[in-house]
């Protein structure tokens, strides 16, 4: 209803206009409220509405409202309204009341016949199958209880395409309280399943509880009174609240697709398996910033500087993060995100944990997606191209996704490397009190059984395939989101953990040495690039090798199961904003050869560890220069690309290979003569060049007095390493040329009458 208000001789101030009890106003039969004001009124005929507040129970309502302002008297308009009961014939399904005796007709069987219409609804007796007290006799019998009977809502026509149903609660007398089950039938007779116990903590006096939603596996046809559902007291000697069922409504749309985002604020690697699904759909739920089109979607709601902060969402990876245009964008099917999440409920924020839904068809066949072929510029200053092109994808389906032969997906060329990388954002309580960003995880090549969440977004190589098929047949179970790394036969896990108390910073990254029947000694599909973290602080431990004719640093590393002799892998340690003492541990040497022996070796320290005889490593690294650009969102940052770490000589902060791993495929004993050098050996020094310090490594086949010297290039001698008698066998020395000028130097190995010499760089 409305009325016009008009007034003469006002003084221009405002006019307030305030409605009664249980009723509303507004001035646009748009918003309404309790009162609204007329700012600075001049008397103009003004059209104002009025209506009854939602969710009234059955009545009539009366009042005034009141208008006053404007230096004129204190003016009322009385105002009336009804709200009826919508007519029971109007519901699609029906009600009956059964109990466990066979009631004689006397009053016993009165729960069909009560109803209540609350908040919209009508709302059923569930509970009282009969009325009175203790000792009350029924059918010949004493009893004491309120809600023996079995409650049931069957349909009184055919269904066809239910996907399931939805009904409320409500709790219209607080007792002693029991669970309840509720059962499903899908073929019109006694054929029960429990599908969920209605807890007795949810209910309390007089109180409409949230909607109980339940999908079945696949749409269902229903016949006439074939589908029912009851409720049920499974223990008839307890007393329980009494209850009502309403709102039942048959479902003919999906089940949403859902997943509980928990942990630390931090960046989520996502992908919404769901078609159609657009960024705003994720807007709607957590925090959007730096996109177009966040003002006007949060509308009164939206904080300052909401599209003008950085960004918080990336919808695609093409050598570098892009955002998306609007928030209106659809995300693609099989591609993925990342998306910053603040962990607040400060303006359009939401806490953790939170369930992030869409709504949407899943899809249940093949799905295909363009793959870009956009190569990383290196870190190395040489304007190198690495050939491999990280793509940002994600499971497309609503099911854990199996991707052992995700090689063979592609088309039009090939992928670089049969691991994706996931990140995984810290999640509580790792380490109480420091701070954690995160770290990347491996799957496939046998990381974490092969298997992909749904949800789950990931990094994979690309060499130069232009697209992927994900077959639906690889759907499968058992993936994690954001899962951890899980060791498996043949690997040897290095553990990186690094912690800065003062800063309450901690970090954590792992590097793998895998032994497989495929690999081979070079590149292969089992090798994996490091990739910088999409943290605003962290630290790696990386193998430092060769991709397509360009050194980067390797998070996995794959070998030959089956080799003889022994190989070398240098290993690099990289810290941005990092600094303070870092341990390295190992696991995985129970599953190898028990007659391999290896070595790991601090080049910086020339300290040699025995991985069999010792369990961990513990160095001191104080925190460099932050050269690295950063994207800062909040209290994480993205770097400004996930691109392959290069090894750069001349960079103290990253550059030469911290460590050097050693495996030798065969015992090490004097009794067996092949085990004993067969000549003198001097190697290239390592790293080279280097600063400040290098290690030089050399073998000795038989007893000799051995002189390991130093000399600069006029011949001049400037150290002398070492002067002793030495046996056969391997030996590490390290060099410090701290006190010395930059420059090439000579180093020089002698065994009795033989000698060898090498060249070595010195760059401060």
């Amino acid at each position: 209803q409305s009325f016009s208000l008009s007034g003469a001789n006002l003084d221009g101030s405002d006019v307030s206009i305030t409605a009664p009890d249980d009723f509303e106003v507004s001035l646009d039969n748009s918003s309404f409220a309790g009162s609204v004001n007329l700012t600075a009124f001049d008397g103009s005929s003004t059209d104002i509405w009025v209506r009854l507040e939602e969710a009234l129970s059955v009545g009539t309502y009366s009042g005034d409202v009141t208008i006053e302002g404007g230096d004129a008297e204190e003016i009322s308009v009385s105002v009336s309204g009804d709200v009826t009961e919508p007519p029971v014939t109007d519901l699609p399904f029906t009600t009956i009341f059964n109990t466990a005796e066979n009631w004689e007709a006397d009053g016993t069987m009165t729960g069909y016949n009560e109803k209540t219409y609350i908040e919209g609804g009508w709302f059923f007796n569930s509970t009282e199958a009969v009325r009175g007290g203790a000792g009350e006799s029924f059918g010949g019998s004493n009893y004491s209880f309120r809600d023996r009977g079995v409650f049931t809502v069957y349909n009184l026509a055919s269904v066809n395409g239910m996907t399931g149903f939805r009904f409320q609660l409500y709790d219209w007398m607080a007792g002693d309280g029991v669970d309840r089950d509720l059962q499903i039938s899908l073929d019109g007779a006694d054929t029960w399943e429990t599908v969920l116990v209605i807890n007795k903590s949810w209910f309390n006096e007089f109180q409409v509880y949230q909607p109980f939603v339940y999908y079945f596996e696949e749409a269902q046809d229903f016949a006439a009174e074939e589908f029912q559902i009851q409720i049920l007291n499974p223990n008839p000697n307890n007393n329980a609240s009494r209850m009502n069922i309403g709102l039942f409504e048959a479902l003919d749309t999906p089940e949403p697709a859902s997943v509980e985002i928990a942990g630390n604020a931090g960046w989520r690697m996502l992908s919404v398996p769901v078609e159609g699904a657009t960024v705003a759909d994720l807007a709607a739920q957590n925090q959007v910033q730096g996109i177009a089109g966040a003002a006007d979607l949060y509308g009164t709601e939206a904080p300052d500087g909401i599209e003008s902060d950085p960004p918080n969402i990336f919808t695609s990876y093409e050598a570098g993060w892009s955002t998306p245009d609007n928030v209106s964008d659809e995300l693609e099917i099989g591609k993925g995100l990342i998306w910053y999440l603040f962990n607040n409920d400060e303006g359009v924020s939401t806490a953790l944990p939170f369930t992030l839904t869409a709504t949407g068809a899943s899809p249940a066949s093949d799905v295909t997606t363009s793959l870009h072929t956009s190569t990383e510029q290196l870190d190395d200053g040489d304007g190198g191209t690495a050939q491999v092109a990280f793509n940002l994808l994600g499971n497309p389906f609503a099911a854990d996704l199996d991707i052992t032969e995700i090689a063979d997906w592609v088309d039009g060329g090939s992928l670089n490397s049969s691991i994706v990388q996931v990140w995984k954002n810290d999640e509580a309580g790792w380490q109480e009190g420091l701070g954690h960003q995160g770290e990347w995880v491996l799957i496939g090549g046998g990381n974490n059984d092969d298997k992909v969440a749904a949800w789950q977004g990931f990094m994979v190589e690309n060499l130069n395939a232009t697209s992927i098929e994900y077959p639906a047949s690889a759907r499968t179970d058992g993936g994690t989101l954001l899962k951890e790394q899980q060791p498996v036969q043949k690997r040897l896990v290095f553990t990186l953990e690094g912690e800065n108390t003062e800063a309450g910073l901690r970090t954590r990254d792992a590097a793998n040495l895998v032994f497989d029947d495929q690999a081979e000694k070079g590149w292969d599909l089992l090798d994996a690039t490091q990739l910088t973290p999409l943290a605003g602080s962290y630290a790696t431990l990386s193998f430092v090798g060769d991709v397509n004719g360009q050194q980067v640093l390797k998070v996995q590393e794959s070998r030959p199961a089956e080799f003889e002799g022994r190989f070398e892998i240098p290993m690099a340690f990289e810290a941005y904003n990092m600094g303070g003492d870092f341990t390295i541990s190992w696991d995985g040497l129970a599953d190898l050869p028990s007659e391999w022996q290896l070595t790991l070796t601090d080049l910086h320290t020339g300290q040699s560890m025995n991985l069999r005889e010792a369990d961990e490593y513990t160095f001191r690294y104080e925190n460099g220069n932050q050269t690295r650009p950063a994207k800062s969102v909040g209290a994480g940052a993205v770097v400004s690309g996930v691109k392959p770490l290069v090894l750069s000589a001349d960079d103290e902060q990253d550059g030469g290979a911290r460590f050097r791993l050693i495996v030798d495929s065969e015992p090490v004993s004097s009794e067996i003569p092949g085990d004993v050098p067969q000549e003198l050996e001097l190697s290239q020094n390592y790293p080279n060049p280097f600063n400040p310090s290098t290690v030089i490594r050399y073998t000795v086949p038989e007893q000799a007095h051995i002189r390991l010297t130093v000399y600069d290039m006029l011949g001049r001698e400037i150290s002398v390493l070492v002067n002793e008698q030495q046996g056969p066998g391997s030996y590490d020395v390290t060099w410090d040329g701290t006190d010395f000028t930059s420059g090439l130097y000579l180093y020089r190995l002698e065994a009795g009458s033989k000698s060898i010499t090498r060249r070595m760089t010195f760059i401060k």
